[in-house]
C-alpha cells in the first residue's frame, strides 16, 4: 500500500471512528439545599437499558470544592454494595454542571435492574441538593437510559460516616441529591456533517494532488 492511499484511509477511519461520550444520570437548573448531620442520602433508580458507569460524584453546592470527605457507591436490590469511591475533601475531583466526579473502573449494571445511589453527608460542612420533580426542582434532567421514579429519595441517619443502604423516605421526594453517577455512550458516533465531509474529501485530495506535483518534480 503506498504512502498516499495509507494517509486517506487512516483520515477517513478518524472521521467515522465510534466516539465515547460521558453524561450524568441526573442534573436540574436549580434545587433546594439542606446542611444536615451525619447521613446517608440518595435516590432509587431503574436501568432502561445495560449501562456503564464511569464515575461516581457528590453534589458541590458552591462549587469551589468540598470541606470534607464524602463516601460514593451503587448498591443493587439485594442491598449489595457493587461499587464505591471516596471523593476527598477540596477541588481535586472534576467538576461537571453541579457535582464533582471522580472515575471508577467501569462497571456494567444489567437492564431492567433497581438499584440505589447513595453517599455519606460526613455531618454538616457540605450542602446536598433535594427536592420534588417539576416543583421544587427546576429543569430536572434525567438521562433516559436509567429512570427516576417521583419518589425515589432514600436517607437514613447515622452516628458515623459508614457508607449505607438508605432505606427511609419522607415528603415525596424525587432524589436527594447529594450522590450522582456518570454513564459512557460506547455507541456514540462523530459522524460528520455532509458540508464538513465534502471540505474534508476536499483537502485530503488537495493533499494527494500536492504531494503527486512534489513527487513529479522529484
Amino acid at each position: 500500500m503506498n504512502w498516499n492511499l495509507s494517509i486517506v484511509m487512516f483520515i477517513i477511519a478518524a472521521l467515522f471512528a465510534p466516539a465515547a461520550s460521558f453524561g450524568a444520570a441526573i442534573e436540574f437548573d436549580s434545587a433546594p439545599v439542606a446542611h444536615d448531620s451525619q447521613l446517608t442520602v440518595g435516590f432509587v433508580f431503574t436501568t432502561n437499558q445495560a449501562i456503564d458507569v464511569t464515575a461516581l460524584g457528590y453534589y458541590d453546592d458552591n462549587q469551589d470544592g468540598f470541606l470534607t470527605n464524602h463516601e460514593v457507591g451503587i448498591f443493587d436490590a439485594n442491598d449489595v454494595l457493587l461499587i464505591s469511591i471516596v471523593l476527598n475533601a477540596g477541588s481535586a475531583a472534576s467538576l461537571d454542571g453541579h457535582y464533582r466526579y471522580s472515575a471508577v473502573t467501569p462497571i456494567t449494571l444489567p437492564a431492567n435492574s433497581t438499584f440505589v445511589i447513595a453517599a455519606t453527608t460526613f455531618g454538616q460542612a457540605d450542602a446536598y441538593a433535594f427536592g420534588i420533580r417539576d416543583s421544587t426542582i427546576a429543569g430536572l434532567i434525567v438521562d433516559p437510559r436509567i429512570s427516576v421514579a417521583s419518589d425515589a429519595s432514600r436517607f437514613i441517619y447515622q452516628a458515623d460516616d459508614v457508607l449505607r443502604v438508605p432505606t427511609d423516605m419522607f415528603g415525596g421526594y424525587t432524589i436527594y441529591g447529594g450522590p450522582n453517577f456518570q454513564l459512557a455512550d460506547a455507541d456514540a458516533s462523530a459522524v460528520p456533517e455532509p458540508a464538513s465531509l465534502t471540505l474534508t474529501l476536499a483537502g485530503v485530495a488537495g493533499l494527494l494532488l500536492t504531494s503527486k506535483r512534489q513527487h513529479m518534480r522529484g
